[in-house]
């Protein structure tokens, strides 16, 4: 009799194909909202690339947009505005002697209550760079016009082609402010 199965297995279709159950994705760890600036301060170049630490490079745009969304852990959030605030625009650039006069004593050091002590050019160049924020920047003037040598006398020598700033060099090194 040819019917006569006798292998013991049952060949009546095709193997089953196994279901894979995928893991339990765990909810979405909901994060305070971060302001990458900083102080309320808005990304003003968001096409810029940064590098973050922890985070990676991305556009500035696209890190603050996860700041708000609630993506970036506040233990990361406080380190973030000093590493993007120059390339991001989070502030307008500084002139630390104020209305565009520039430093006179680069080499001058100031020291502001809280804070380490600072020569007068690394301030100016901080300044520009945009680390200081606009209500520090509207103050400082008053603080270091001295000692930075912030008030050039403008010469005019009669023949306008080589009018230029003469600056007071000051010998003191260091001033501290107190409030």
């Amino acid at each position: 009799d040819d019917d006569d199965d006798d292998d013991d297995d049952d060949d009546d279709g095709p193997e089953p194909v196994p279901i894979l159950t995928p893991f339990p994705t765990p909810a979405p760890i909901s994060f305070p909202p971060c302001n990458v600036c900083g102080n309320g301060r808005s990304v003003n170049f968001p096409e810029e690339v940064v590098e973050v630490d922890g985070y990676g490079i991305v556009e500035c745009g696209e890190l603050e947009k996860d700041g708000l969304n609630r993506r970036i852990s506040p233990d990361e959030c406080p380190l973030i505005p000093q590493q993007i605030n120059s390339v991001c625009g989070c502030n307008a650039p500084c002139n630390v002697c104020g209305n565009g006069r520039p430093v006179g004593n680069p080499n001058a050091v100031v020291t502001f209550p809280g804070e380490p002590s600072i020569e007068c050019g690394d301030l100016q160049a901080a300044g520009f760079d945009g680390s200081i924020a606009i209500s520090d920047c509207i103050v400082i003037p008053g603080f270091i016009s001295q000692i930075c040598g912030c008030n050039p006398t403008p010469i005019d020598d009669d023949d306008d082609d080589d009018d230029g700033y003469v600056t007071t060099t000051t010998t003191a090194t260091t001033k501290t402010y107190e409030e």
